[in-house]
């Protein structure tokens, strides 16, 4: 496998001075849903990063940003696939709120560049992180897209996401995993890789042809070192497998884990994708995902990975894997988190297709023996319109958190769901279990992408909403 040098895009790793986007303001503005500002061309719908934060109970917490909403602005769009999108969050100390975020590229360009915000517990920008409050990380002209990220007991931040990078290979370009690394104060963690940013590529043919591809969409902390997942291919072009990787402390390719190449899970030569990652107390990592069992069908999919690096076969009948069919063609899990004392799994995703309303789905799974028993079903949040599940945590008592969102019509919004550790809802939360917010009429992209809790057990969403 060939090192590539990110010296082939001009790495560069900055803000502007004042903050992310030339053609956009510094700060997270709070703002009620009908404050919201205009996109820059006309008839193009923007989207803003939303932060809403509700009590322990479900209620609307009035005393976050305005009426309960913080709107993070990176920059106003010049094309629907460059609007802001949000795809996940962490807390840092303090309660601070860390959004892991893609945007358009400064000027007029149109690639994209990875964003890492902070605000503090109440939702104001944190001044005092990188510069104004967010870092930006540009491969220079190298389209990025973030994706999960967390904070470490250290502060550190560690972000993965992938980027279409050049191969050396006449005017080529292929995914690699891109992981960055940012001290508590936002500057980039010198310790790691170049300047903070790992750009390793996988799947490198021997000769000069074309590359294969891999994406990096979740990372955990595994005794200093990284385990990554996502996706790729060692064939330029066709399906894809679910891929595992991990990184010594340094960000060099641990060869310790699968003899330093990735481990891939192909069933029968569909599409698999890993799509989020956990790592259980005893080392093994998680894999949510999707995976296909025959044409035509993806099943939600949870894969388990030894510290060694292959599939375990204590788990899924020796194969390591496990399928979930919910009865629809298109299923999947983007969300898995493990509870306070590492007895259950939360998995949670989404069912589609066969000419029904899509419906979110629930997956809790025993990781030790005596731990909740195994509970695995659709729980539809709305009868008469499109709901999904992005993300999933768990409160200081044990119970799953999970966010996404409700689409009736042309309307969406920002939905969250507690359940008890057997699966049913928690009628002490919300409405029936459920809480919803509308931060915008009419939008139909309003969405929970991550959520989190804070030690005083205040429930923080994070998303994305339209800009009417």
């Amino acid at each position: 496998m060939r090192a590539w040098a990110l010296s082939v895009v001009g790495l560069v790793l900055a803000g502007c001075p004042t903050g992310v986007g030339s053609d956009a303001g510094d700060a997270a503005v709070p703002s009620d849903a009908g404050a919201l500002d205009g996109g820059a061309d006309a008839g193009l719908v923007d989207l803003d990063v939303i932060v809403v934060r509700f009590n322990a109970d479900g209620t609307p917490d009035d005393t976050f940003g305005a009426g309960g909403v913080v709107r993070v602005d990176l920059g106003q769009a010049t094309a629907a696939s460059n609007r802001d999108a949000a795809w996940s969050a962490a807390l840092g100390a303090t309660d601070r709120i860390v959004i892991f975020s893609t945007t358009k590229g400064l000027g007029a360009r149109t690639d994209t560049d990875r964003v890492i915000t902070r605000l503090d517990a109440n939702g104001v920008l944190d001044s005092s992180f990188a510069q104004g409050g967010h870092h930006r990380l540009d491969l220079a002209g190298a389209a990025d897209t973030s994706r999960h990220g967390v904070v470490q007991p250290d502060g550190k931040i560690l972000a993965s996401g992938y980027a279409a990078m050049p191969t050396g290979v006449g005017s080529q370009v292929s995914n690699r995993p891109v992981l960055l690394r940012l001290n508590a104060d936002g500057t980039p963690d010198t310790t790691f890789g170049d300047a903070g940013v790992v750009a390793t590529p996988f799947f490198v043919p021997a000769d000069a042809g074309a590359w294969g591809m891999s994406e990096a969409y979740a990372v955990a902390l595994d005794n200093g070192r990284t385990l990554a997942a996502g996706y790729g291919r060692a064939n330029p072009s066709g399906t894809v497998d679910i891929i595992a990787m991990r990184y010594t402390s340094t960000g060099a390719v641990d060869t310790t884990f699968n003899g330093g190449a990735p481990l891939v899970l192909d069933l029968v030569g569909n599409d698999e994708r890993g799509r989020n990652l956990a790592l259980l107390n005893d080392g093994r990592g998680v894999i949510v995902g999707s995976g296909s069992p025959g044409t035509g069908q993806l099943d939600a999919l949870v894969a388990m990975v030894t510290p060694s690096g292959v599939l375990d076969p204590t788990f899924g009948g020796g194969s390591g894997y496990r399928l979930f069919s919910f009865s629809r063609p298109d299923e999947a899990l983007f969300g898995v988190a493990l509870n306070p004392g590492g007895t259950q799994l939360a998995a949670v995703g989404y069912r589609a297709g066969g000419g029904e309303d899509d419906d979110a789905t629930l997956v809790l799974l025993p990781t030790l023996s005596g731990g909740p028993a195994e509970f695995a079903q659709p729980v539809e949040l709305s009868a008469s319109g499109a709901d999904r599940f992005w993300t999933v945590t768990y409160d200081g008592a044990g119970k799953p958190v999970a966010a996404g969102f409700i689409r009736e019509g042309t309307d969406s919004r920002l939905a969250v769901a507690r359940f008890n550790p057997d699966g049913t809802r928690d009628l002490s939360f919300g409405t029936q279990g459920l809480a919803t917010r509308n931060v915008v009429a009419k939008g139909a992209d309003e969405m929970a992408r991550a959520v989190v809790i804070q030690s005083n057990g205040k429930i923080v969403v994070v998303g994305v909403a339209e800009v009417p």
